[in-house]
């Protein structure tokens, strides 16, 4: 296979792979429930939680970050180079944030961003989670723990020595970053006005 097929393949299959709508067909199959006209709307792992419980969003979780880490971990083995491996990360992201199969409408891209760089950048990936954790803990708010944490995995990517210290790495770190804060920004609205959704709240219809 030629560099150029070689790039085709690994970015399209990236992307179909992440456009796989786990968000929508795990309550689709398990409760004939379209998620996206409950809760928050949005097809991703905190709303399935939210709407179904801790099993189905934990599911949709783990599937959610398997589809990343799978779109590199085969980028990787077919023969990709650095940066087509962040390529094939990035389109994963791009996959699930934007689905063809919903009318281009997804997920926000934190735990298949997540997925897509264990196997990239390790170090800073374990750093953002740690801080998810505390600011999580700190304020019941999964927004708001996923910005810092995507956020600070973009720092630590270009503080943290390691393979990661490259400019494709970095610079896909900051992408991430700054398209998950984008794809939050209706949350930084509602935390600035305090009424952002907190765990452990009945979930409400918005």
């Amino acid at each position: 296979m030629s560099g150029v097929a070689l790039a085709v393949a690994v970015v399209a299959g990236s992307f179909l792979a992440g456009s796989i709508p786990f968000g929508y067909l795990v309550p689709r199959f398990l409760r004939g429930l379209d998620i996206r006209g409950h809760g928050s709307r949005n097809p991703g792992a905190t709303n399935v939680w939210r709407v179904l419980g801790p099993g189905p969003g934990v599911l949709v979780g783990l599937l959610d970050g398997a589809k990343g880490w799978l779109a590199v971990a085969l980028a990787i083995r077919a023969g990709a180079g650095a940066a087509l491996s962040v390529a094939a990360a990035l389109a994963a992201v791009a996959g699930h944030s934007w689905t063809p199969w919903l009318a281009f409408r997804g997920g926000k891209g934190v735990i298949t961003s997540a997925g897509a760089f264990l196997r990239l950048a390790w170090l800073p990936l374990a750093g953002a989670v740690v801080a998810f954790g505390v600011v999580f803990a700190a304020t019941r708010m999964v927004s708001a723990g996923s910005i810092v944490a995507a956020v600070l995995f973009a720092v630590l990517t270009v503080v943290l020595p390691g393979p990661w210290r490259t400019p494709p790495v970095e610079l896909a770190a900051g992408l991430i970053a700054l398209l998950i804060v984008i794809r939050h920004r209706a949350n930084i609205s509602r935390i600035l006005a305090g009424t952002e959704y907190r765990f452990g709240r009945k979930a409400a219809g918005r």
